[in-house]
């Protein structure tokens, strides 16, 4: 037992550096632009291609923000913007498809897969989804939803916006290196138990529908309640044992969880702010299931 612990610290932490020495750069980079208006500028460049998703061309800027940062940064530039729920619902669906691509993709990217194919999948998908929802929701109720407003970088001198920014960092990367420790203490603790059969074996229903192996079941679950940075350590490292999986099992699982993973903690996010809770759960899973089994057809005939 203490030894399946410490083992498991020592995979955790390793795991936490990695994620370190991606986030903190990036958001320095991306909290400068947001400081400067960069960011704004961004939006205002995307701003014509918004109205093919029903959206202001404000809602750019929580796009950008939510595929650099993650959805946290897109939560906040949302709440700022007089979105009705249909059109909240639409920016939501689309940022859970594809928010914080650089760290999410690195993590796909070590663990068994392609990082920039699959970062691209995401963009494709969360354009694909978006603009559907929107097609099929545009008719419905537009009620403003009325959220807290949240101060601007114009209303932060320099000095507060940094503390402020190095704040929340230290706050994320507490919280991430809590969590991929501790997932990856239960890992190990539940393999010296035998609890990764049972899993696999009670998840087969969900696997069959998702077209993925019982093999990944695991992966799935981790990715799916804690999503691929906080779940890094486990998905990581059980991808780097390739003779546990058969070929074309690892880019399946891939694939699908590209498409939809966090569905918990991400999605209650959304909800808070008036996002429509059917809406932005049940497409990302129907839409991964379907990814896999087109990723499927378009390999066939290269293997031929």
């Amino acid at each position: 037992m203490a030894r399946a612990c410490l083992a498991g610290a020592r995979r955790g932490l390793g795991t936490a550096w990695f994620l370190t020495r991606i986030i903190v750069p990036l958001s320095a980079v991306v909290a400068a632009l947001q400081f400067t208006g960069g960011l704004a500028w961004l939006g205002r460049i995307l701003a014509p291609a918004m109205s093919l998703f029903g959206l202001p061309g404000e809602a750019a800027v929580a796009l950008v923000s939510g595929a650099l940062v993650g959805v946290y940064g897109a939560i906040a530039v949302a709440s700022s913007i007089p979105l009705s729920g249909v059109q909240m619902t639409v920016l939501a669906l689309m940022v859970l498809t594809a928010h914080n691509l650089v760290v999410e993709s690195a993590v796909q990217g070590r663990s068994g897969t392609s990082g920039m194919r699959m970062a691209l999948l995401r963009i494709a998908g969360a354009v694909v989804l978006g603009g559907l929802l929107w097609q099929l929701l545009r008719h419905g109720e537009q009620g403003t939803v009325v959220v807290q407003s949240l101060a601007g970088p114009a209303d932060l001198s320099l000095a507060a916006f940094a503390s402020s920014w190095a704040l929340g960092v230290a706050l994320l990367l507490l919280k991430i290196y809590a969590i991929v420790v501790g997932l990856t203490i239960g890992t190990e603790t539940m393999r010296a138990f035998g609890v990764f059969e049972l899993l696999s074996r009670s998840l087969s229903p969900a696997m069959r529908f998702l077209a993925l192996s019982d093999s990944v079941a695991l992966l799935w679950l981790t990715a799916t309640f804690l999503g691929l940075a906080f779940g890094a350590g486990l998905i990581i490292d059980e991808s780097r044992e390739p003779a546990r999986f058969r070929p074309g099992e690892l880019r399946d699982f891939h694939v699908s969880v590209a498409i939809s993973h966090s569905l918990l903690e991400d999605t209650l996010l959304f909800l808070a702010v008036g996002a429509h809770l059917t809406w932005i759960l049940a497409p990302r899973p129907i839409a991964a299931a379907l990814a896999v089994r087109v990723a499927r057809r378009l390999r066939r005939p290269a293997a031929r």
